[in-house]
């Protein structure tokens, strides 16, 4: 970027854009023991309070946790210590050690460093960069529970300083500032009538933090198109010396960029003692990149007339050829193949970019219907989702809780079908004995399969001769206690051509609608579907991309029901639009209009 055009910008800037950043809540991660998760009242809260809306602080702390990964409860094996981590905090407090000093857990305090530099690592993982404070944990009034203050003052306390001065973060002597506040302890080690004191020393450290942190820096859009601008905001501690690409900024702020190509933009902030840099890389999208390319369904049932919506997006300034059509560069088209294919997408602008997609058509017997349909679990395990059972994948699983007995997941099939199979994909963990249930729309349930002799590996079950919407595995009892079930995937077919469990149909149509053409792609003939509710003047036509006229279809009075019309193309390969017009001979001010796209491809 240009130096005039820096100066310009960053004139501007700070009239118009500094309330913008100030929208970016800053996230603050409590963990600690039973002195942070508190009861009605806590020292995150309090903290909360002071801090007021522009950070979201969130109380991490779970009662007995040690520091030490041996301890009788490590603070490394808690639901939350991996939520802290998923919140990717902009600020941690780590207020650990009071229960390591307990005898069964200090006898490994020879760890305790060792494990308290991990667990400062843990969050430095991927690049990322929060400001940490550790905590001096507060005194031990009463020698109770345990907890002993001999060890706390003169062995965790220095090892947790030496963490600080090697990883190079800050400080919260809760020890000493707290050390006269024994009559706010009842019990000795929790300082209960003290917890609004102790929240306004974490609201006090944070807001008067040292200078030569980076709170918060970020673009958007990260990724950008043609003629885009993109806003960069940013946040650092009070009194930092701050530079953007090397042009002095305020310490918190935003701009308006206006880059070309796929530019950095390197934020440094300074202090006395600390010095923090930030790179964010905004990424380009020239002309000619495909965005994306989809297809719903993505497999289809030979012989059952079914089409697939294909969508896609370019970048601006792209044209875009859809099997070798021009196309508009951001669109969609039902396709109908009646054989597996593959239809290419292209990109044209400053580069050329091509995708593909396949669309199998498959007999219907051999189509998995839960691939990528919704599931829901009971529980799971963190990086373990049910999502991972309607993958295709059988390298990921879901991992139900280890603390649950009963546990169940189900799978929607998007409407209610037939079930002949079910083939569970199980990892070590198996069930034993499970049920397989079927449950219809009204949410009643049936047992369609049960057994007490699960062996694991892959239990294929067929003849099940049932029908529903959902598909639920409701597992009862698994082959280990010390974990949860494990299910990589969970595939449910129906029988021979069977598209689904319907109603019989109306004798006529309950309202007015114009289906997808079919096949399509075609040549040269297709078949066109359309309904009326009620006796109406009817008019299709078929246009070409520019809004010309083709061929007028269908124009007269027709009786209420289901109506079928053809096309006999005699036009050049490309996209062509219907257009259905409909008006009730009983109510001529009310009308219907809609149109669909379709390809003639020869």
């Amino acid at each position: 970027m240009k130096s005039i055009c820096r100066v310009f910008l960053f004139a501007i800037v700070s009239l118009s854009f500094t309330a913008y950043s100030q929208l970016t809540q800053i996230r603050v991660a409590c963990i600690g023991n039973s002195i942070t998760q508190g009861g009605t009242e806590t020292w995150p809260h309090a903290a909360s309070v002071i801090l007021g809306s522009h950070y979201n602080v969130i109380n991490y702390g779970v009662g007995g946790t040690t520091m030490l990964k041996k301890g009788d409860l490590p603070y490394w094996n808690q639901t939350q210590f991996y939520e802290a981590q998923d919140f990717n905090p902009h600020i941690i407090f780590i207020s650990l050690g009071t229960n390591d000093s307990k005898p069964q857990n200090w006898q490994y305090g020879s760890e305790f460093y060792s494990n308290y530099i991990d667990f400062v690592n843990t969050f430095r993982k991927n690049g990322r960069k929060p400001q940490i404070y550790v905590c001096f944990p507060p005194p031990a009034f009463i020698d109770n529970f345990g907890i002993t203050d001999s060890i706390i003052h003169n062995q965790i306390i220095p090892l947790i300083d030496s963490v600080r001065r090697v990883e190079n973060v800050l400080l919260i002597n809760w020890n000493q500032l707290m050390d006269t506040m024994a009559a706010y302890c009842d019990d000795g080690i929790h300082p209960i009538r003290g917890y609004g004191i102790m929240g306004g020393w974490a609201a006090d450290s944070v807001l008067n933090s040292p200078a030569g942190f980076i709170r918060t820096f970020n673009a958007s859009p990260q990724k950008y198109e043609q003629g885009d601008s993109v806003i960069l905001y940013w946040e650092t501690s009070h009194s930092s010396q701050v530079t953007l690409n090397g042009v002095p900024v305020n310490g918190t702020d935003s701009m308006i960029v206006y880059p070309t190509g796929t530019v950095p933009y390197t934020l440094i902030a300074h202090g006395e003692f600390f010095a923090d840099t930030s790179t964010l890389t905004l990424e380009y999208l020239s002309p000619g990149t495909v965005k994306s390319l989809t297809a719903n369904p993505r497999v289809l049932e030979r012989d059952a007339g079914d089409s697939s919506l294909v969508q896609w997006t370019t970048s601006k300034g792209s044209t875009a050829k859809f099997e070798n059509i021009s196309v508009p560069a951001n669109f969609s088209v039902y396709v109908s193949p009646v054989s597996t294919t593959t239809y290419t997408l292209v990109a044209n602008g400053n580069q050329v970019d091509t995708a593909q997609i396949i669309i199998p058509v498959l007999d219907a017997e051999l189509i998995n219907r839960t691939l990528y349909q919704p599931v829901k679990a009971y529980s799971s395990m963190r990086g373990a989702p049910p999502e991972n059972v309607v993958d295709g994948d059988t390298a990921t699983y879901w991992m139900s809780s280890e603390t649950q007995t009963g546990q169940w997941i189900y799978v929607d099939l998007g409407k209610t079908r037939s079930i002949d199979r079910v083939v569970l994909h199980w990892g070590s963990r198996y069930g034993v004995t499970y049920f397989l249930q079927s449950v219809d729309t009204l949410g009643r349930i049936k047992n369609i399969y049960t057994t007490t002799a699960g062996d694991g590996n892959v239990d294929d079950i067929q003849g099940l001769n049932a029908a529903g919407r959902l598909v639920r595995l409701l597992c009862n009892a698994r082959n280990v206690s010390d974990s949860g079930y494990v299910l990589k995937e969970f595939e449910v077919y129906t029988p021979a051509h069977s598209v689904g469990v319907q109603e019989p149909p109306p004798s006529l149509p309950v309202e007015f609608s114009l289906s997808q053409n079919f096949p399509n792609p075609f040549n040269p003939t297709t078949t066109i579907n359309f309904a009326l509710s009620t006796r109406s003047a009817v008019r299709i036509e078929i246009f070409d991309v520019l809004g010309r006229k083709i061929i007028e279809l269908v124009n007269g009075e027709l009786d209420a029901g289901n109506h079928t019309t053809q096309w006999k193309a005699d036009v050049c390969s490309g996209l062509y639009f219907y257009r259905m017009e409909a008006f009730p001979t009983n109510k001529p001010s009310v009308s219907f209009t809609q149109t669909k796209a379709m390809l003639v491809l020869k």
